[in-house]
C-alpha cells in the first residue's frame, strides 16, 4: 500500500545499494542492529528524524526533502508526459520532459526520486531508443511497491509499448499478466486502463482466444473516445478489423474501415492511412474484387513509394485480369523492383493472412 513513509525507507536502501555497502556494514557504522536498519529500510519500522539524517548525511550533502509539493509535482509532470505519449503528442511531450529534467536533481533528493525511471521510460519511447529501457525497467521494479496504483499500470503500459517496438512483446505474455494480477484497479486513470485493456486484448489473441479478446478491444475503444485518444482508438480498429479479416468477417472488417478513413480524414492522421489502405486491399482480395484492390494499392504507393509489401498481391491481380505477355512484362517488372515479389514462376494466389 501506498505511503510517504514507505518512499522515504526506499529512499535509505536506495543511498545504502547505489553506494555497495551491505546492511551489516552500514548497522556497524550506524552502531544500531541489523534487523532494525532492515526494518526500517523495508517500511515495517519507522525512522526517527536523527536516525534519517545520520544516514543520509553519511551518504550525501545534498538534504533530503520531505515536501509533498515535490511529490505533487512530479506526478502531475509524469501523468501529462503519459498522457501525451497515449496521445501520440509528442511535441508537447518533449516540452514536458525538458521541464523533468530542470527539476530533477531537485526530484532525487525528495519523495520525487521514485518517479525517475518512469519519466526515463517516457523518454525511451519519446525518443525510439531502447538501449536503456531494461535498466529504469529494472529501477522502477525496485520501487514498484512504492507507487500509487496509477503509476504501477503505467510501468507495465509503458513497457509493454516498448517491448512491442522490440518485437519482444508475447515474450513478456505471461511476466505482464502476473503484474497486472496483482494491482487494484482503483485511483487509476481511464487512459491508463484503456491501454491495459487494449494490451489485454493483444495477450487474449496470443492465447487464441479471439472472441473474447474483440470484446476486450470493444472496451478499450469506449475508453479511448471517452478520453479523445482517437489514434489510439484507430489502432484499436485496425487490430479488430485484422482479428475479423483472419475469422472471415470481411463485411464486418470492411464497414469497420469505412469507419477509420472517415476519422483519419477528419483529424488528419495521414501516418494512418497506409495501414487503412492495405487493410482495404487485403479485404477486397479476400472478396476477389480486384480492381478495388488495385486502387487501394495504388494508394498505398502514392503514400510511400519504397513500400513494396502489397506487391505480391499486385502481381496475382496483374496474372489473373491481363493478357499474358503484358502480364508478365508487368510482372517483370515487379520483380525487378522488389526481390520479396512472388518468382516468376510462382504465379500463385498469396496465402491468407
Amino acid at each position: 500500500m501506498f505511503s510517504y513513509e514507505l518512499i522515504d525507507a526506499m529512499y535509505l536502501r536506495t543511498l545504502r545499494t547505489e553506494n555497495n555497502d551491505s546492511i551489516s556494514q552500514l548497522s556497524n557504522i550506524l552502531n544500531i542492529n541489523t534487523s532494525y536498519l532492515y526494518e526500517i529500510e523495508t517500511g515495517k519500522r519507522n525512522v526517527s528524524m536523527k536516525l534519517f539524517e545520520q544516514i543520509t548525511g553519511y551518504y550525501s550533502n545534498d538534504e533530503y526533502n520531505f515536501d509533498v509539493t515535490m511529490y505533487t509535482d512530479a506526478c502531475e509532470k509524469v501523468d501529462s508526459l503519459y498522457s501525451d505519449i497515449v496521445g501520440y503528442d509528442n511535441k508537447k511531450s518533449l516540452i514536458l520532459y525538458s521541464k523533468y529534467l530542470s527539476d530533477k536533481h531537485s526530484y532525487e533528493h525528495s519523495r520525487a526520486f521514485i518517479l525517475i525511471p518512469v519519466f526515463e521510460l517516457c523518454h525511451c519511447i519519446l525518443c525510439n531508443d531502447y538501449s536503456m529501457s531494461d535498466f529504469y525497467y529494472q529501477q522502477s521494479m525496485k520501487y514498484f511497491n512504492c507507487y500509487e496504483n496509477r503509476h504501477k499500470y503505467m510501468v507495465i503500459v509503458l513497457m509493454n509499448l516498448i517491448w512491442f517496438q522490440q518485437n519482444t512483446f508475447y515474450k513478456n505474455v505471461y511476466k505482464t499478466l502476473e503484474i497486472y494480477s496483482t494491482i487494484p484497479m482503483a485511483e487509476v486513470n481511464d487512459e491508463i486502463i484503456a491501454m491495459f485493456y487494449f494490451h489485454l486484448g493483444l495477450i487474449k489473441e496470443y492465447g487464441k482466444k479471439y472472441i473474447e479478446a474483440l470484446k476486450i478491444y470493444e472496451v478499450a475503444e469506449k475508453l479511448f473516445v471517452l478520453c479523445g485518444y482517437y489514434r489510439r482508438y484507430i489502432d484499436v480498429e485496425i487490430q479488430i478489423t485484422i482479428r475479423c479479416l483472419l475469422l472471415n468477417m470481411t463485411d464486418d472488417a470492411l464497414a469497420r474501415l469505412d469507419n477509420i478513413l472517415k476519422i483519419i480524414k477528419k483529424y488528419k492522421y495521414d501516418d494512418q492511412l497506409i495501414v487503412c489502405y492495405k487493410c482495404f486491399a487485403f479485404v477486397y482480395f479476400q472478396k476477389h474484387d480486384y480492381q478495388k484492390c488495385d486502387k487501394c494499392i495504388q494508394e498505398v504507393n502514392k503514400l510511400d513509394k519504397t513500400d513494396t509489401s502489397l506487391n505480391s498481391y499486385l502481381a496475382y491481380i496483374i496474372y489473373k485480369t491481363k493478357e499474358k505477355n503484358e502480364a508478365k512484362h508487368e510482372i517483370n517488372v515487379l520483380l525487378a523492383n522488389d526481390k520479396n515479389t512472388y518468382n516468376k514462376n510462382q504465379w500463385r494466389q498469396p496465402k491468407k493472412g
